[in-house]
């Protein structure tokens, strides 16, 4: 009748332990940031690990040119997004001892 409390008492350890791994990840990512570029490099993006924009830094020679601007700030801003996706799902995989869940990022 009672033989499955060992069983339950070690799900209820891993979930705790899971539980305490992700708190991790939060701290982690809390402090993380992530630059993005445009391929030329005149405009720069600076992501928190919140998925928050915290900056954008764009050479004042392309000063003036709306398209061209936003063709470069929409590049950066992507690839500063990625690499914080990218390491949320690395933090993530790592809290949950490499459990798949597949896109959370």
């Amino acid at each position: 009748m009672f033989g499955n409390l060992g069983d339950i008492s070690s799900l209820m350890k891993k979930a705790m332990d899971m539980q305490k791994n992700l708190k991790s990840m939060q701290d982690e990512m809390a402090k993380y940031e992530a630059i993005g570029k445009s391929k030329d490099g005149k405009v720069e993006v600076l992501a928190g690990g919140d998925f928050k924009i915290k900056k954008i830094i764009i050479n004042p020679s392309i000063a003036g040119e709306t398209e061209i601007i936003t063709e470069l700030v929409t590049e950066a801003v992507n690839e500063a997004l990625d690499k914080v996706r990218t390491k949320a799902r690395e933090e993530l995989s790592t809290a949950t001892g490499g459990l798949n869940l597949p896109n959370i990022f």
